[in-house]
């Protein structure tokens, strides 16, 4: 089962839409991590739900919402990467903190994306949960020019 953005009603899908575009990218990019992250019992759908990818496609429509969202793309990337690699090496925040020499707080942040780790703590987060660190640089879309 995996979660779904439930709008309970008229008001508050007109308070996610009043959000400022940048705080509707973040929800979109929470949600895409909710709905890959499995659940024991999620919630049923009922009259008021609505399916993430609805929600989604509806909010993605404004090219505002689209900008500030893509631009989250590498930001969200990162927190999906280390909570999965702490799941993976089964792990609890609490452990992990020990194991790092650091505190439960600090792992949460971590995971939560409230600012950028520093290659140092990539790397000490990646042999604490048994992983090697490894970054890549992959090409835009479009071909950069020389010049």
């Amino acid at each position: 089962m995996r979660w779904a953005v439930q709008t309970l009603n008229a008001v508050v899908d007109a308070e996610i839409k009043s959000l400022p575009d940048d705080m509707q990218a973040r929800l979109l990019r929470f949600a895409d991590i909710i709905a890959r992250t499995p659940v024991g019992s999620g919630a049923r759908q009922g009259d008021h739900m609505i399916k993430r990818k609805d929600l989604k496609a509806r909010l993605l429509k404004d090219p505002n919402v689209r900008r500030e969202y893509d631009a989250l793309e590498e930001e969200f990337a990162l927190i999906l990467e280390v909570a999965k690699a702490r799941q993976r090496a089964g792990l609890s925040q609490a452990e992990l903190a020990r194991r790092m020499k650091t505190t439960q707080s600090t792992i949460a942040r971590l995971e939560s994306g409230r600012g950028l780790p520093s290659t140092r703590t990539l790397g000490r987060f990646a042999k604490a949960t048994g992983h090697r660190l490894r970054i890549s640089f992959e090409p835009l879309k479009a071909k950069w020019s020389r010049g």
